[in-house]
């Protein structure tokens, strides 16, 4: 028995069971599986037999790697026990006609039929043809049996064990082959289905259903407009004009410009679809051209791995697409409601009928309630763009879906989840145009004394706007100053705003570059105030404004917002917070981040 297949320590013989070979860290020499496991197992000290040298690794399996140069020569000592199907040039020739070939690099070919009777014909192990099988080494005059995977050669024992690819990462030629072959076989795969998908880009049924669902959604807010508008005053006709031009304009922009954006994003995965496909065909067609005349396997393994992951990604990508365009379709499909703020229809009407209206609805269960104003228009985004979607906490009162603000192709979303928006009175303030023009004088004499004390920006339209939303302070619950760059002269006039007022119970200020000074001045605002809940994601704040929060909660007993959310404030970590956000909840008081 040779000592170079004995194992160090036990000198029992290797195989390929349960006394395969592993390398010693310490010296080098080999040692069995089952004495590495019993070192491993217990607290006893290894020591090699050879040169008394102590291994000194920590104790885990992965520092003892296996000796692949013995496994090799135990497989060459192994007897052949199985019966190897060999497929010659004779045999193959006629199973993979010159037709066959060519339907992998024609654009014309509908369907690629690849010969089944390749993979029946091969047994357990795939080798190459018989004349590669005589082949000696040049340099040892020895069998060709490895493949040198960094080189693609074919090299014997001795070039693996002491020549130039004595380092480098090697199998035997019959499993290189299979692993080709295998592969291969998955690309064709790959192939077919890309291609499905490609013509069922071209046959455009995701247009028509989206085209369908969205004149259905269009159709069904009309017919609920007629209904809840015939019940009220003859007054009322013109508004609900209004409203049905509105609505009409908007889901026809909005079906010209996501249609268009469909269409630009599915246009491009089919351009590169059809891409993967020239180039797959190609590499296909050579790998049988190959097989068939020169009898020989030699392709860069690294190429054809690469094509293998593309086409999956590609596969994904398509699959990602019809899923957002279905979710989508189903959104739109759900939402048959049509909701529109009472103030603003009460608003147009000449001030000795509003009393009268308010009479009409008051006791109606089914009035109509304050809240966010039909749909806008989608953004526009491409479809593939990843886009951060704020995590904003729901307020309780009456959510409703946002269609139109949403991104319904985004990657960042599970397909099904949708952005919801609070009941908000922004929309009465940047587009007053379009809704409100009969009452033009309807907050005057409210944002008049907030003109008089502070300039709040040079920019006139932007002024006018924050001036309209503190007027909308002795109306509505929520107030919504987000994206508007906050000032401490803005502070000031939200604190004179909220004196002596307990409508407003929830503020919101993300991406207001909120800094932790200008958030202490809020807390000393707010704390005498009916507010329950602060939106202040996207911020600049750190971990001081929790000490500033936490040293108000211990003085207020009665501090009357309980909600804050400080989600996407990059500058407070959720390691550094816990403990702080954990001593906040013990008053009553709930942070989110």
């Amino acid at each position: 028995m040779d000592k170079e297949f004995q194992c160090c320590q036990c000198q029992l013989e290797f195989n390929l069971q349960d006394k395969s070979p592993h390398v010693l860290p310490s010296c080098g020499h080999s040692i069995c599986q089952l004495c590495v496991k019993q070192y491993l197992q217990s607290q006893l000290q290894l020591i090699c037999n050879e040169d008394n040298i102590e291994c000194q690794v920590d104790r885990d399996f992965k520092f003892f790697p296996i000796n692949q140069s013995i496994i090799v020569l135990l497989r060459k000592k192994r007897p052949v026990q199985r019966c190897h199907t060999y497929v010659t040039p004779e045999d193959a020739i006629p199973r993979i006609s010159a037709e066959d070939v060519s339907e992998f690099s024609g654009d014309s070919q509908q369907n690629i039929q690849l010969n089944k009777s390749i993979s029946q014909s091969h047994s357990c192990e795939i080798l190459p043809a018989k004349e590669n099988q005589g082949d000696l080494c040049q340099i040892h005059s020895k069998t060709l049996e490895l493949v040198c995977q960094e080189d693609g050669e074919y090299i014997c024992v001795n070039c693996a064990l002491f020549g130039n690819h004595k380092f480098h990462n090697y199998k035997p030629i019959d499993i290189y082959v299979k692993e080709m072959e295998q592969t291969l076989n998955d690309i064709t795969t790959i192939y077919e289905v890309v291609k499905d998908m490609s013509s069922k880009i071209e046959q455009k049924n995701y247009a028509k259903e989206f085209e369908t669902k969205m004149l259905q959604s269009k159709d069904s807010k009309l017919q609920e407009i007629d209904l809840r508008f015939n019940e009220l005053f003859n007054e009322l006709n013109q508004i609900k004009e209004e409203f049905k031009s509105r609505i009409e304009n908007n889901y026809n922009i909005q079906f010209d410009s996501n249609i268009r954006k469909i269409e630009s994003e599915f246009t491009l995965l089919k351009d590169q679809a059809d891409k993967w496909l020239s180039q797959t065909g190609h590499q296909l067609n050579y790998f049988f051209v190959e097989k068939i005349q020169n009898q020989k396997l030699k392709m860069d393994a690294k190429e054809i791995g690469n094509s293998k992951v593309n086409g999956s990604q590609l596969i994904s990508k398509i699959q990602y697409q019809f899923s957002q365009i279905e979710t989508c379709v189903k959104l739109i499909g759900e939402q048959q409601h049509f909701f529109v703020p009472i103030e603003n229809i009460k608003n147009q009407f000449p001030h000795e009928n509003k009393q009268q209206l308010d009479q009409l609805l008051l006791d109606r269960e089914d009035k109509l309630t304050d809240s966010d104003i039909i749909y806008q228009d989608i953004k526009d985004e491409k479809l593939t763009q990843s886009m951060y979607i704020s995590q904003q906490p729901t307020q309780p009162a009456s959510p409703q879906y946002n269609v139109g603000k949403n991104n319904y192709f985004s990657q960042t979303l599970t397909p099904g989840q949708f952005q919801r928006k609070d009941r908000s009175v922004t929309m009465l303030q940047t587009e007053p145009s379009e809704i409100s023009a009969p009452n033009t004088n309807r907050n005057k004499l409210s944002s008049s004394k907030f003109a008089k004390v502070q300039k709040f920006s040079k920019d006139p339209k932007l002024h006018d706007k924050i001036i309209n939303t503190l007027a909308m302070f002795e109306k509505f619950e929520m107030i919504d100053f987000s994206t508007l760059d906050v000032t401490e002269p803005l502070i000031q006039a939200i604190d004179e705003a909220l004196k002596n007022r307990k409508i407003v119970k929830v503020l919101k200020m993300s991406k207001c570059k909120l800094t932790d000074d200008l958030f202490a001045k809020l807390l000393t605002v707010i704390e005498e105030s009916s507010v329950t809940a602060l939106h202040l994601q996207s911020n600049a704040l750190t971990e001081k404004a929790l000490d500033c929060l936490l040293n108000i909660a211990k003085v207020k007993k009665h501090f009357e917002c309980k909600q804050i959310y400080l989600n996407g404030n990059i500058n407070i970590t959720q390691a550094k917070a816990k403990k702080k956000i954990e001593e906040i909840k013990k008053y009553g008081i709930q942070v989110t981040i």
